[in-house]
């Protein structure tokens, strides 16, 4: 590394992007993939494994060497203890938590994100918009986020965990709940917008798996369960959209994220992206985001899997 190479590195702040994990050896390649990708070069990438038995050490070990990965493996309650693990480990000014599933979309995302917080002092949280892909990392809908966060609006649509930074105080001083399983990202936008400032990054940040396996869409009573204690403590008794109005309010507000995600699909093809992603044809992904019911892909129908794709896969 040259010298003013070194100083641009020494003055940038470092970025830790965390992601738990266990046994999600068939996914995580593509994550860790989507970090070493990035142009931006001050970052480390801090794995916390739950103690997986699938290959997925072997595989830390081989990309340790690569760029600047490391990594734990040994038994945690869950999900939310293992990123408040590698929050409290995190040496970086920003972090980013990335789960093992899911991927960072194009090689200068970390790079926006650092603008974005440059751009804006007072900003505690950035987040982003957010691509949907298949099990097979197929690209099937762009997901704008909301402009603007607040309690309210979060009663009828969330934001994409892996589209979202922090300042190193939010997490220092806000850790994850460790009694939610389902819902520990949406209470924490809840808990946060309250106090923080969060700024939209009008860009497409992550891309967020859709899969029969993943915990967001296995149909279960604790998922419920955990939804009736969240609107509860947030919004009261009330706090489901019920009744006709509740109702219509929320779907109008996922159709007008989904009609303005038809005008973003162009980025759906930007290059380069930052994991093995695949592209299907533009009718078909107009198609898709129109018309594609999203548990088409949560039930992991084949023929929705094996539509037309262009595979673009980055350079190591």
């Amino acid at each position: 590394m040259n010298a003013a190479r070194s100083h641009a590195v020494a003055t940038q702040p470092l970025v830790t992007i965390v992601t738990p994990s266990l046994n999600q050896r068939r996914f995580l390649e593509d994550a860790l993939l989507s970090v070493a990708n990035q142009t931006y070069p001050h970052l480390e990438h801090l794995v916390v494994d739950g103690g997986s038995t699938d290959g997925t050490l072997d595989l830390l070990q081989r990309y340790e060497s690569r760029y600047a990965l490391q990594w734990s493996s040994g038994r945690d309650a869950g999900q939310s203890e293992a990123v408040n693990k590698g929050f409290a480990a995190a040496r970086g000014e920003i972090i980013g938590w990335l789960n093992a599933d899911d991927v960072y979309f194009t090689r200068d995302v970390i790079e926006s994100a650092v603008e974005a917080f440059a751009a804006t002092p007072t900003a505690s949280v950035v987040y982003g918009d957010c691509a949907l892909i298949s099990r097979n990392g197929t690209i099937f809908r762009i997901v704008p986020a909301m402009s603007h966060v607040t309690r309210a609006r979060l009663r009828y649509h969330s934001i994409s965990q892996p589209a979202v930074f922090f300042t190193r105080r939010i997490v220092q001083g806000h850790p994850l709940r460790q009694d939610l399983h389902y819902l520990l990202d949406y209470e924490y936008w809840l808990r946060l917008c309250a106090t923080e400032v969060f700024v939209h990054l009008e860009k497409i940040v992550a891309a967020y798996r859709v899969y029969p396996d993943s915990k967001s869409f296995k149909s279960s009573t604790r998922i419920e369960e955990e939804w009736r204690q969240v609107w509860r403590e947030y919004f009261g008794a009330d706090g489901e959209p019920t009744g006709w109005g509740g109702r219509m309010r929320q779907r109008s507000t996922a159709l007008q994220l989904r009609m303005r995600g038809l005008g973003r699909l162009g980025e759906a093809y930007q290059r380069p992206l930052a994991f093995p992603g695949l592209t299907p044809s533009r009718p078909w992904l107009l198609f898709q985001q129109l018309l594609v019911p999203l548990d088409v892909y949560a039930r992991g129908f084949g023929w929705a899997q094996a539509a037309q794709a262009e595979p673009q896969i980055p350079g190591h």
